[in-house]
């Protein structure tokens, strides 16, 4: 487990996804920490709550934040990352540089 901070904020524990099974599940059945991916798009099928998510670039930057209802598809051409967290998590601000703590 990793957690991401800039200034103030901080993600929590994070869990890199560096196996299939973990970037296919994602958050449905872990919803206690943030889940990291090295993807462009997260879905949330299966999932019963909302999850928060951050679209970051290779250097850790915050390119896109945004609330994924169940059953959607969220695609972000642009990123190199998605850091997936559980509903009402207090999100990065666009722009913000994260670093691993």
């Amino acid at each position: 487990m990793i957690e991401l901070t800039c200034g103030e904020w901080r993600s929590g524990p994070v869990k890199v996804a560096d196996r299939f099974r973990d970037r296919l599940l994602g958050l449905r059945h872990a919803p206690s920490h943030g889940l990291l991916l090295a993807v462009r798009s997260v879905h949330s099928v299966g999932c019963r709550t909302a999850l928060a998510v951050v679209g970051l670039d290779r250097d850790g930057r915050v390119l896109h934040t945004g609330i994924l209802r169940p059953g959607r598809l969220v695609v972000w051409w642009d990123v190199a990352f998605i850091l997936e967290l559980p509903a009402g998590t207090r999100l990065p601000r666009v722009g913000s540089l994260l670093g691993v703590s």
